[in-house]
């Protein structure tokens, strides 16, 4: 791509020669030549101070905010690197021909993403984000991979404040957009769940879009549907009966266009989960090998995605039953330490937790084994004691916490809770602990660091 169409973009001053990039690097150790280096700001990196070093390893051009009279390559100087890079990312994402599918949520996204990647990997070449690349910097990183191969782009949208979420809809223009879910996770950044379901709903925003995927029983739904009021409308939602069913078709038969649902069929172990799904007037049973009545919500998401973008029945069974999970979500790990380990340390939300109590809910010698959740507001303090209150009523039978917040969570639950002062203190009453008979679950949110104690309870005793 020419460097002038990317000053265009940015509305910035070209110093010295338009030239070709064929790549676009934000790390000098990884530049290649011929590549275009964006020096990015941040509290704690500056990647004008590494401009020397690009131009060595073979850039042929930057991206600063200021003039780096170091250098004898051409600079684009722009007011700001960000959200140059962002630019970037968009001219690129604009000149493919993928169908580019958006996804948003409290929770879910990343699992959504993996199983839509399953299905979509049936039908053609699919760029998919790559771990938690979901903000401002990871956003136009992926759009940055898409090449003409690619028949589908699935990019996943993550938002701590507001207004992100309508920044990276203007960065990746999709055509096909999913909210999964509104909950009352990170509060801090917005106060309200009614604020977050306006700033998820953002996602609907771009002139691009073609369908919109919605939870049927997500909180602020109608916030959502009130953005989708010029495309196409998929509707999911897990019921437990076909009165269920059309109850959910006749309340919404004025907002849907197409209607996706699924019904339990069984659960034959702690495994995997087993669904009847109902979608254009027909059904298939689909098998997926992860745990949790909210990862057959999220096998719904996907598949009404899949849907959208074209995909045939059969890769959506297909995809959906090799789907294995992503690490630190409701994967079910080895252990000859307790009956049963569940790792879903990557991240907590008030949410995500209730779906692990419900998990452990029919579990006989339950464990959950928790740390704070982050972010969640003014009121975490009876959020976490909610939460205690809930495991107690589900029938969660102990409960071990770390961490200020968590103590309220084992306040809430009673006599069958322990708090301990420090993760060390945890890891040592674990050692000594009789839990082979045991279910355990391990959450908290990344600051909690809980997979340590996922890492000590996993371990498998040699056999000699």
């Amino acid at each position: 791509m020419m460097l002038s169409l990317l000053t265009a973009a940015c509305e910035g001053k070209l110093h010295g020669n338009d030239v070709e990039y064929e790549r676009v690097s934000t790390d000098t150790r990884n530049i290649l030549t011929g590549d275009l280096f964006i020096a990015l700001r941040g509290d704690r990196f500056d990647g004008h101070q590494f401009v020397l070093d690009a131009e060595r390893a073979g850039a042929v051009a930057l991206v600063v905010d200021a003039v780096q009279e170091s250098v004898c390559i051409p600079q684009l100087v722009v007011e700001n690197t960000n959200h140059a890079l962002g630019f970037a990312g968009r001219l690129n994402r604009d000149s493919s021909k993928a169908k580019v599918i958006a996804i948003t949520g409290s929770s879910g996204k990343t699992t959504v993403k993996g199983m839509l990647h399953a299905i979509l990997a049936n039908e053609g070449e699919v760029l998919a984000t790559q771990g938690n690349f979901n903000n401002h910097i990871g956003v136009p990183l992926t759009l940055l991979q898409l090449k003409p191969a690619h028949e589908f782009a699935v990019i996943e949208a993550g938002t701590s404040g507001k207004g992100e979420i309508g920044y990276l809809a203007g960065l990746i223009r999709p055509c096909i957009a999913l909210v999964n879910n509104v909950m009352s996770a990170h509060l801090e950044g917005f106060g309200t769940v009614e604020a977050i379901g306006q700033e998820k709903s953002n996602i609907f925003s771009e002139d691009t879009l073609k369908i919109g995927v919605v939870n049927l029983k997500s909180q602020q739904l109608n916030t959502a549907l009130n953005q989708l009021t010029q495309v196409e409308r998929i509707g999911f939602a897990l019921v437990e009966s076909d009165t269920a069913m059309e109850n959910l078709r006749e309340d919404y038969k004025d907002k849907i266009d197409q209607f996706v649902f699924g019904k339990i069929k069984h659960s034959s172990n702690d495994k995997k989960n087993e669904f009847t799904l109902y979608a254009e007037n027909s059904m298939s049973v689909i098998t997926i090998a992860v745990p949790g009545r909210h990862n057959i919500e999220n096998a719904l998401a996907a598949a009404s995605c899949a849907l959208a973008a074209g995909a045939t029945r059969e890769s959506i069974t297909a995809g959906l039953g090799t789907f294995s999970g992503v690490p630190g979500r409701m994967q079910v790990v080895e252990s000859d330490r307790c009956a049963m380990l569940v790792d879903d340390t990557y991240n907590a939300n008030p949410g995500s937790m209730r779906a692990a109590i419900d998990f452990l809910a029919n579990k006989k010698n339950s464990v959950l084994i928790v740390g704070d959740m982050a972010e969640v507001g003014e009121t975490a303090e009876n959020i976490h004691a909610e939460l205690g209150k809930y495991a107690k009523d589900n029938g969660v039978s102990r409960v071990y916490a770390v961490g200020p917040l968590s103590a309220k969570l084992v306040e809430k639950f009673g006599d069958k809770g322990q708090w301990f002062e420090s993760q060390a203190l945890l890891k040592a009453h674990l050692e000594s602990d009789v839990l082979d008979h045991c279910a355990i679950l391990v959450k908290g949110s990344r600051r909690s660091k809980m997979e340590n104690i996922i890492q000590q309870l996993k371990r498998i005793e040699e056999k000699g």
